[in-house]
Formats: structure tokens, C-alpha cells, sequence
């Protein structure tokens, strides 16, 4: 499944930057930005959240203590977003772009989804965190390497959040994302077409259609044929006819919205950071 294109569709993620930063998105209102370049509209969203860096804040750095998580995540989001622009200017590449694109949504909804009752996801957010850690020693166990982690280490990832609910397959975290932000989410309604402030719909256009960069599908040989049958080319990769950098923009803007405003009120216990 393609993004959708056509005449207007970078007119219309434009228009979503715009639109956004007039929003105060991140709750700062930059200056006018009628005439920035795509460019410059990454490091205009970019720099919204850049610009508190280092964020200080009270906390002893345990690993389910959201003042922390939530903007490590959203910090980390924007990375992505400085990654695609330099790769876009620097080496472009579809493949690859789609791939920081793809994971980049999933830092946001991730937030997104957290963001919404801290309290409640945090810890099924980190249980599930924990539980691959333990996943991955036993694999290497199972393979005859040595553990990775102490043993006091591994009873304490066991051992956390024990009555926490499973956190649910990333498409319905991508649904429970709409279902928990669709108040704050229709504040954009007239700024921001539907299409672009549902979460599920966006699991589809970028997540489930970056899976085909991700893994060594057929979509990733096509960009590096050239010529016409019967004579044909391997080549070095054709560019990209969308621009992701400016894609992951509109990500970062339109997705993050009223979301930063959460802060849990106390914090669950014994998850130090290492």
C-alpha cells in the first residue's frame, strides 16, 4: 500500500506543519513560517523541542518514572526526524529513510499512547521491556553463550509489575492512541485533515508500509533496476518520489499535540535505571 499522492499531497502536509506550529504545538509558538523550505520546517519542529534541552527535572531515575520517559521518547523521536533530513540531503535514500520514518512512528504513538494514563501503561509499557530482555539471555542461553544479565538482575526484570496487564500488539496501541487522544485530536479538526490525526490509519500508511523496507521484500529490489526488458540493471537506488523528511514532520507536529501536557502524579517503584 502506496501514500497517497497527487497534486496537492505535499501542499497538504505542508499546510499540517504550518498549521501546527500556529497550534502551538509543543506549547511554543515559533514565528511565522509561510516561507520556510522543507528544510527548515524540520528544524523548526525540531527545535521546539531541542531548544529545552537538557531538560533538568526531579527524579532518581527509575526506569518507570515518566518525567524521564516521556521526553527521553520524544526526544528520541526527533532524532529521527534530524536523521531524515541529513539522510535526504546527505545519501538519499528510500530505503533506509523508510525504515527511520517507520521506527520513528512508533516512538511517537508509543508516547502517545503512555502519555494518556502514565500510571496504568507505564508499567505494562516496561513489563513488556523487561520480558524481551529476559527473552533475549534465553535465546543466547539456548545457543550455549553466556547470560547477560546478574541473577539478582534478571529476579528483579521478573519479578516487576506482577498483576500489570500485557501491553496490547502495536496496532491496537495505535488504536487505543485515537481512542485516548480523540478529544484533543479534533481540537485540530479544520487544520488537519482526518486522515492524518488517526494513529491507526497512520499504523497503515507508514508503519505497515515501511515493513516493506524493513524487510527484504520485493518492493526493496525495484529501486535498484534500471532499463527496460529485456535488457535490465542493477543500479544504485533511484530517488525518492516522496519527501519523508517533511512526512516525519508532520508526524512529529500533528501527533504530538496536547499529548506532552500528561505527568504522572506518583510513580511506580524499583525500576532503577542502569
Amino acid at each position: 500500500m502506496r501514500l497517497r499522492q497527487g497534486p496537492g499531497y505535499l501542499r497538504k502536509l505542508r499546510a499540517i506543519v504550518r498549521d501546527s506550529l500556529v497550534l502551538r504545538v509543543l506549547q511554543r509558538a515559533p514565528t511565522a513560517t509561510d516561507h520556510l523550505s522543507e528544510p527548515e520546517y524540520v528544524d523548526r519542529i525540531a527545535s521546539l523541542l531541542e531548544v529545552r534541552m537538557p531538560l533538568e527535572v526531579e527524579s532518581y531515575g527509575d526506569e518507570d518514572d515518566w518525567s524521564i520517559v516521556g521526553p527521553a521518547m520524544l526526544v528520541a523521536a526527533t532524532r529521527h526526524l534530524r536523521a531524515l533530513e541529513h539522510l535526504q540531503c546527505e545519501f538519499p535514500s528510500g530505503v533506509v529513510a523508510w525504515q527511520i520514518l517507520r521506527s520513528m512512528f512508533e516512538y511517537v504513538t508509543t508516547f502517545a499512547w503512555v502519555a494518556a494514563n502514565p500510571e496504568e501503561r507505564v508499567p505494562r509499557w516496561l513489563k513488556y521491556d523487561y520480558g524481551q530482555r529476559i527473552k533475549l539471555e534465553n535465546d543466547l542461553a539456548s545457543l550455549g553463550e553466556d547470560r547477560i544479565l546478574e541473577p539478582a538482575t534478571r529476579e528483579r526484570l521478573s519479578a516487576y509489575a506482577p498483576d500489570a496487564e500485557p501491553m496490547p500488539p502495536f496496532v491496537d496501541v495505535a488504536r487505543e492512541a485515537d481512542d485516548s487522544w480523540a478529544a484533543t485530536l479534533q481540537q485540530l479538526r479544520g487544520h488537519v485533515p482526518e486522515e492524518f490525526r488517526r494513529f491507526r490509519l497512520q499504523y497503515v500508511w507508514i508503519y505497515r508500509n515501511g515493513s516493506r523496507y524493513t524487510q527484504p521484500s520485493s518492493h526493496v529490489v525495484d529501486p535498484f533496476v534500471s532499463g527496460d526488458a529485456p535488457q535490465l540493471a542493477i543500479d544504485n537506488e533511484r530517488p525518492l518520489d516522496r519527501d519523508l523528511a517533511l512526512i516525519g514532520t508532520s508526524v512529529l507536529a500533528a501527533r504530538t499535540r496536547g499529548c506532552c501536557r500528561h505527568r504522572p502524579s506518583t510513580r511506580t517503584n524499583s525500576a532503577r535505571c542502569r
